[in-house]
């Protein structure tokens, strides 16, 4: 057995809420209490150390998997890909959850063994290297957050379908396509891989999938929809081999996809499969009707939604239809499903074509909806959010709302919970709102300096009154300065003190946070102060469309990434 090296204490998860291993509505900070052992490419051995880092733990390498035991707790692992094929396969899976981390600089695609043995499959590039992107993988992953579980309650909810042959060709436009959107959908079906000929593969490769699922990731903070739509569904995958659709769908749930499109035709012991391998990722069951003979009043659409249920956490209908009024029909009998099963999945169905687009604005719940710098609609009579807002505003059906929100930072939740954070600020009411977002990441102890916590905001909070007392304390988590602009600097001896070597070894630590909300001519520059000692630091521009993200999510129920609105509203003046 390797010898273990040195490590600094960190708490271990609280086991999750699960269902036939299944991660089911997780909190802050909960999720997978499985040890977590990472595989890594030659010569790729500190993506070990930034995988401890954004999940707040210490990490040691050992020689297998076999050298990981139940002490292990709280520590994440690192084995050589080379050590890994050796004994992975042997691996308690109840024990251990095995991520490969594969390095796409390193040549794609990665060991076909080890990807198939693995839980999930990190695809990374070292440069640019996205640790939002990590961080976004691993919460969602090992069941520390769930955006579906926040989706459901929201009163609309849309997604946007790139159909863009190479999602490359979206990338610098992405931030504007989603605007509005809830999750993006990436049609794996339209893609198309150039083959060395000039050609194009009739079915992209996993390898060039992969990638493509990778780029999509980096530049989105939105849930994706991985979609492998048949030629009889509108969509370009063929459809004589349904084990196709298993190894896709199948590695897309390895990847860190969010939601899962499964067609209804597949064989039901293919989507029994993935429904129960579905790890944190969500299946929409879907169904399309081409034939203009579907109708809603009829057995067969109850029979469909059934059969959708059995293995969706998603029913998704769509159909062609022929007259208005069928419009009606369709919320008839959403709103009988919505009656018959209050407690059943949530029912996406709109009709196709123009005649249809009305039920696309009286759909609820992942209405499909394209853009004007999309090259093509995704199905007939699809509308842009702006047009389908439009109909809803005039139809009296966006009601204005006030309604607070606070943001969160690119870390895991789980490397929030108990640990220390320090907040500096002239008046507890400054620091009022701090407290409450701290609290709201299951924060540790929170120590004040130029304050005291007074009434509900005592409870775990502890002045600073010496030198003494700052010495006293470990390591913190993060620092928030709330001082106004002309005494912002006194926060850089703190910034100093607390980074000089004090992370522990193998990068145990690494992740601290300072915030810096004020905003004005400032004496030094707290920010250039921490960045340089080691802190991820934000300031109040960063703040501010964090917040403006959350309130515009909260007040008209829409998405607009925060790249855009740090953009829109540039650097600002100090």
């Amino acid at each position: 057995m390797a010898t273990k090296q040195q490590q600094q204490s960190a708490p271990t998860p609280a086991r999750p809420k699960s269902t036939n291993g299944v991660i089911n509505g997780t909190k802050a900070g909960e999720g997978d209490s499985r040890i977590v052992v990472i595989i890594y490419g030659q010569g790729q051995e500190k993506i070990v150390s930034v995988f401890a880092s954004v999940l707040g733990k210490p990490y040691r390498l050992a020689s297998g998997f076999s050298a990981v035991g139940a002490e292990d707790h709280g520590t994440v692992i690192g084995v050589a890909a080379a050590d890994a094929e050796v004994d992975i396969a042997t691996r308690n899976k109840a024990l251990v959850v095995a991520i490969n981390s594969h390095c796409v600089n390193l040549g794609m695609p990665p060991d076909v063994r080890l990807s198939a043995a693995s839980d999930y499959e990190f695809l990374y590039t070292e440069q640019p290297f996205f640790r939002r992107d990590l961080a976004r993988f691993i919460a969602f992953t090992l069941g520390q957050i769930s955006h579906h579980e926040a989706l459901i309650t929201k009163p609309r909810t849309y997604f946007i379908s790139t159909t863009f042959p190479d999602v490359r060709t979206a990338l610098s436009n992405l931030d504007i396509l989603s605007v509005g959107s809830d999750a993006v959908e990436i049609r794996v079906d339209l893609l198309k891989e150039p083959l060395p000929d000039g050609t194009f593969s009739s079915v992209p490769s996993l390898s060039y999938v992969g990638e493509q699922v990778m780029l999509l990731r980096q530049r989105t903070e939105l849930p994706i929809i991985f979609t492998t739509r048949c030629t009889r569904e509108n969509g370009r995958f063929p459809m004589d081999n349904p084990e196709l659709y298993y190894e896709y769908l199948y590695r897309a749930i390895q990847w860190g996809c969010e939601y899962i499109d499964v067609e209804l035709w597949l064989p039901e012991d293919i989507r029994r499969r993935l429904f129960e391998q579905r790890g944190s990722s969500r299946i929409i069951s879907a169904f399309h009707d081409f034939s203009g003979t579907f109708k809603w009043p009829s057995p067969q659409a109850q029979s469909i939604f059934e059969e959708s249920r059995k293995y969706g956490d998603i029913v998704k209908m769509i159909t062609i239809i022929n007259s208005m009024s069928e419009n009606y029909e369709l919320e008839y009998f959403r709103s009988q499903i919505k009656l018959n099963n209050p407690d059943g999945p949530p029912l996406s169905a709109v009709n196709m074509g123009q005649l249809g687009q009305l039920s696309r604005a009286l759909n609820t719940f992942f209405s499909p909806i394209t853009h004007p710098l999309l090259p093509i609609v995704a199905a007939p009579g699809q509308m842009s959010a702006a047009e389908i807002n439009g109909a809803l505003s005039t139809m009296g059906q966006l009601p204005k709302k006030n309604i607070y929100a606070v943001g969160s930072f690119h870390f895991a939740p789980s490397a929030y919970k108990d640990r220390a954070a320090i907040i500096l600020s002239n008046s507890g009411e400054n620091a009022a709102s701090v407290i409450f977002a701290l609290r709201s990441l299951n924060i540790g102890k929170i120590y004040t300096v130029g304050f005291k916590a007074l009434g509900p905001l005592a409870s775990g909070v502890e002045p600073f009154t010496s030198i003494e007392s700052v010495q006293r304390v470990d390591q913190p988590f993060a620092i928030i300065s709330a001082l106004p602009p002309e005494k912002s600097h006194l926060v850089q001896p703190l910034l100093r003190h607390f980074s000089n070597g004090k992370e522990g070894q193998n990068g145990a630590g690494l992740g601290k946070v300072f915030v810096d909300l004020s905003n004005g001519p400032k004496k030094g520059d707290p920010i250039k102060v921490a960045e340089q000692s080691g802190w991820t630091a934000y300031g109040v521009a960063d703040t501010s469309a964090f917040t403006t993200v959350e309130t515009l999510r909260l007040l008209v129920g829409q998405n607009v990434p925060y790249s855009f609105v740090r953009l829109a509203s540039g650097r600002g003046l100090y």
